[in-house]
C-alpha cells in the first residue's frame, strides 16, 4: 500500500510493532528516538503498541494499564494501542520444535507479536523491543533497503549452539526480533506470523528462509553479551567520541551500518529489570538521550 505526501511523492509505509510489558519508561523512549529518526516525508507509519497485563499485580492491572497507557500515548496519531495478553499465569510455556523450551515471557511475547501484526496492514512490518531506542536519522531508508534485497533484515543473529538443545538441525540459529524489517507481502504471503515453533520469537521466519533458501541480511553488531554465538558481532575498533562511548559502556548490543554508523541500541534484558536499579539504568539513559537527540 502507497501513500503519497503534501508534494504527491509516493511514500512508503510502515507498522512498527512492540510489545510493552509495563516498564514505560523503555516504551516511552523508543518512541521518542521513532518520532525523533523516521521522516515523515518519506514514511508513512503507525507504531502498534500492544500492551500486555497481569491480573496479580496492582500496577499491571488491565484496567490499571489500560488508563495510564491512554493518558500517556491515547492523543498521539502515529500510535495504535493493541491490548495485548493476560499475562498472569506463569507457569505457561511453548516448546519448540528444535527442543527448545521457551517459559511464560516468550510464549506471551509471540501472542503479542502476532496481535500487532495483524493490527496492520502497512508494507513494511518493523518489529523492535521496546526496551531499545533508534541513535541514527538513517537507520530505516537502510533497514528497509536490504529488507527490499532479502527477505528479511535485522539486528541480531545467534547460532544454534547460543539455545543449548541437544537437537540443533545443522546448527541453525534464528534472527531475533530485537529489530527485525520484513515486507508484510513475505508474511502473508507465506502465511507466516511470529511464533515460538523455532529456537525463540520470531525464529520461525528464520527456519523458512532457511527451508526455502531465501537469503537475508543481518547488520554488523557490537555485541555485549553472548558474542561468542552472535554471528554477526564485530569488536568495535573505532575511536568513539563521548556520545556515542556511553553507549559502548553500557550492557547492551549496538547494530552498526557497514560504514561504522550507529544505528540502534538494545539493552540486555532491559524488558526484565525492574525497581531502584531499572529507574537509575534508564534515567541516565533518557538524560543521555535528551542531551545528544532530544
Amino acid at each position: 500500500m502507497g501513500y503519497k505526501n503534501k508534494r504527491d511523492t509516493l511514500m512508503k509505509s510502515l507498522d512498527f510493532v512492540t510489545v510493552d510489558y509495563g516498564l514505560i519508561e523503555n516504551t516511552r523512549l523508543l518512541i521518542k528516538s521513532i518520532e525523533d529518526t523516521v521522516d515523515t516525508t518519506k514514511y508513512d507509519y503507525m507504531i502498534n503498541l500492544v500492551w500486555q497485563y497481569d491480573n496479580t499485580q496492582e500496577r499491571l492491572k488491565k484496567d490499571v494499564r489500560e488508563k495510564n497507557l491512554i493518558a500517556e500515548f491515547g492523543k498521539k496519531k502515529n500510535i495504535n494501542l493493541v491490548e495485548g495478553c493476560d499475562q498472569s499465569n506463569k507457569t505457561v510455556n511453548t516448546s519448540a520444535e528444535c527442543g527448545n523450551v521457551l517459559s511464560w515471557p516468550s510464549t506471551y511475547g509471540y501472542q503479542g507479536y502476532q496481535k500487532g501484526t495483524l493490527a496492520g496492514n502497512r508494507e513494511y512490518v518493523c518489529y523492535v523491543d521496546t526496551d531499545s531506542f533508534f541513535v541514527s536519522k538513517n537507520w530505516i531508508d537502510l533497514y528497509i533497503e536490504k529488507a527490499d534485497e532479502n527477505f528479511f533484515s535485522a539486528s541480531r543473529f545467534d547460532n544454534g549452539k547460543h539455545f543449548r538443545t541437544k537437537h540443533r538441525r545443522d546448527d541453525i540459529g534464528m534472527a531475533w526480533a530485537h529489530l527485525f524489517m520484513i515486507k508484510r507481502k513475505n508474511l502473508k504471503d507465506n502465511n507466516l506470523l511470529p511464533d515460538c515453533s523455532w529456537r525463540d520469537t520470531n525464529g520461525n521466519i528464520t527456519l523458512f528462509a532457511h527451508k526455502n533458501d531465501l537469503s537475508y541480511y543481518i547488520f554488523p553488531m557490537h555485541a555485549s553479551s553472548h558474542a561468542y554465538t552472535c554471528i554477526n558481532h564485530i569488536k568495535y575498533n573505532g575511536r568513539p567520541d563521548k556520545k556515542h562511548k556511553f553507549l559502548l559502556d553500557l550492557k547492551g548490543d549496538i547494530s552498526i551500518s557497514e560504514s561504522g554508523t550507529f544505528l540502534h541500541f538494545h539493552q540486555q534484558r532491559g524488558n526484565r529489570k525492574t525497581g531502584s536499579d531499572y529507574k537509575r539504568n534508564i534515567g541516565q539513559i533518557t538524560d543521555w538521550y535528551k542531551e545528544h537527540y532530544g
